[in-house]
């Protein structure tokens, strides 16, 4: 019998909480609840977050509480949310989001390892959705199948 992949695995039984239910946050819930993830999310436009909820099976919490609400959290909505007053609240493992500059300072991100919280910053997250969508930005397409042979062309 073969095992699901690791990431899989450690995704499933797993409450993940996120900070935005807009294009990013909305995939990202779409993805961890077909993984089995237990769901908390917040987000300032209460119908993103109405959304989510009816569609992902997810609970609302308001955002002072997000730090406190599981095991791992993806901000994917403002920049500047790891500050001290999110710190002082914080109780979890893993901090991975889409959000643009999450730490508010660049101490910010010395405090969470000397926590022991594993911190992604947002240019690796958000490193593939890069290197995907520039083409189209520059006015060019993908051509080929597969990252292996696709290959970028320009319009004439």
């Amino acid at each position: 019998m073969r095992q699901a992949p690791l990431w899989r695995r450690r995704a499933a039984r797993k409450t993940v909480a996120i900070q935005g239910c807009g294009h990013v946050g909305y995939y990202l819930a779409e993805l961890l609840y077909k993984e089995g993830a237990e769901l908390i999310v917040t987000d300032i436009d209460k119908a993103k977050v109405e959304k989510v909820v009816k569609d992902f099976e997810a609970k609302r919490w308001g955002p002072t509480r997000l730090w406190r609400a599981g095991e791992r959290v993806r901000p994917c909505a403002l920049g500047g949310i790891i500050n001290d007053q999110t710190l002082a609240q914080l109780k979890v493992d893993i901090i991975a989001g889409g959000a643009n500059n999450q730490l508010a300072e660049e101490r910010h991100g010395d405090l969470l390892e000397e926590r022991g919280v594993t911190y992604a910053p947002d240019y690796v997250i958000n490193a593939g959705a890069w290197s995907t969508s520039t083409p189209s930005s520059r006015g060019g397409r993908w051509s080929g199948r597969g990252t292996r042979r696709a290959r970028f062309t320009t319009r004439s």
